[in-house]
């Protein structure tokens, strides 16, 4: 390999500064119980681990901590600002930002140690969506969502666990949300609703529930709206059922109120991966994106145990130009990254220290390497030229947020950090 062609980890850079912000009521009437205590604000001058950034401009954009706060930066990641609002933590999949200034975000809590993260106080009967128009200077809570039983004989019963995950909250616009919300321990385990809102966040109407409208069977991923009416829930079916390797989804074309009887089935026409055991693998939907109204990405994981319990796994990388109403398809070995329907970056694994980093013109059809690097991570393009990326070293505490302003040629440090629990992704061998 040559070694002029391979970025190491940068060099570290400074640490960043963060700074309190005052919390004000967004909505009209407010109604808020402090359920899940606050976290405590950043310190100034302190290094912030972020496992999540989403730049909306060359200047603004949002980053989520290890440990749950809120940042928003408004140079470029190289400073942030702690935005968190005033309830408990956050992680990715309860945080939306429409753009620079107009997030929503709903906390998360644990009933079981994980070893990092916020514990639950008290069994979840009830959650709130928080809301910003102003790049998380001010936030406004929306009214409460009930996740009891008894405010409505649809909502699936949590079971006795005391988790409360977020697993998508999306907005198609300032007005229409869909948000899907897991309560139990995990996996199999966890119980799933769904909630809809038509004005901006401020209150929320019971959608789906897994169990007892029996439409899903395993593990809701997410509620990916394409416009106001048009949806799409994904979701991983149990491992312990053969399902075989279709990608699998529910749709409904009237803001929820309607879903198709059975799930929608899309068969790959031919074998992604070259391997024979393709055909054995069963899979499902773990992650979704979408640049609205017509593009999709979806992740899928496969996996087959054998005999001898050894398991094999990949992952499936679909990207939708229209819709959903075909999909090109191929192994993902890192981050995919999609600024249009055409325009794409990927992080191919070479090995356990390097990956490539290609760009595609045509929706992921024929890939380009632009790079060798040193590092794994996760891809933030904002156009052709410009992007950032998280970038971790396996094994290692350290993470960087690098920027590129050439289309990914070059990449210089915004900032750098040390992990608690370093973050799992799909190319590393062993997660927390």
């Amino acid at each position: 390999m040559d070694a002029s062609n391979t970025t190491a980890m940068p060099t570290p850079l400074p640490s960043e500064t963060v700074v309190a912000s005052p919390t004000l009521e967004l909505f009209d009437t407010p109604t808020f119980s402090l359920t899940l205590a606050p976290l405590s604000t950043l310190k100034p001058n302190a290094s912030i681990p972020l496992v999540y950034i989403d730049m909306k401009d060359d200047l603004n954009g949002w980053g989520i901590s290890e440990d749950g706060h809120i940042v928003h930066t408004t140079d470029g990641t190289g400073s942030w600002k702690d935005v968190t609002p005033p309830q408990g933590a956050y992680n990715e999949n309860g945080f939306f930002a429409l753009d620079g200034q107009v997030a929503w975000a709903s906390p998360y809590c644990f009933g079981y140690p994980t070893g990092h993260g916020q514990l639950c106080n008290d069994e979840p009967i009830q959650t709130n969506v928080w809301a910003t128009q102003d790049g998380g200077n001010t936030w406004g809570v929306s009214s409460p969502i009930c996740l009891a039983t008894g405010c409505n004989d649809l909502i699936a019963s949590n079971a006795g666990y005391l988790s409360l995950l977020p697993k998508s909250i999306r907005f198609s616009d300032l007005q229409h949300g869909w948000m899907l919300i897991s309560s139990g321990s995990h996996m199999e385990q966890d119980s799933y609703n769904g909630f809809y809102s038509s004005d901006g966040g401020k209150t929320w109407k019971f959608l789906v529930s897994e169990f007892t409208n029996n439409i899903i069977f395993g593990t809701a991923t997410a509620l990916q709206p394409l416009d106001g009416e048009k949806a799409f829930l994904f979701f991983r079916p149990p491992f312990t059922q053969a399902v075989g390797n279709n990608l699998l989804y529910f749709q409904s074309n009237d803001g929820g109120k309607d879903w198709n009887d059975d799930y929608v089935s899309f068969a790959f026409p031919t074998n992604p991966i070259g391997d024979p055991v393709w055909d054995k693998l069963d899979c499902g939907t773990i992650e979704s994106k979408a640049i609205l109204p017509l593009v999709m990405d979806l992740t899928q994981e496969c996996h087959y145990v054998n005999e001898n319990h050894q398991q094999t796994k990949y992952f499936i990388h679909l990207h939708s130009e229209n819709g959903g109403q075909t999909w090109n398809y191929w192994e993902q070995t890192g981050d995919v990254d999609f600024v249009n329907d055409k325009l794409g970056w990927q992080l191919v694994k070479k090995d356990n220290a390097t990956h490539e980093l290609q760009q595609t013109l045509d929706g992921g059809h024929t890939w380009t390497t632009i790079k060798t690097i040193g590092w794994d991570g996760r891809l933030n393009f904002l156009d052709e030229q410009i992007g950032w990326a998280l970038a971790y070293q396996p094994g290692s505490p350290d993470m960087a947020i690098v920027a590129t302003d050439d289309g990914g040629k070059t990449w210089k440090v915004s900032t750098q950090a040390t992990f608690v629990n370093p973050p799992c992704l799909i190319t590393w061998f062993t997660c927390n």
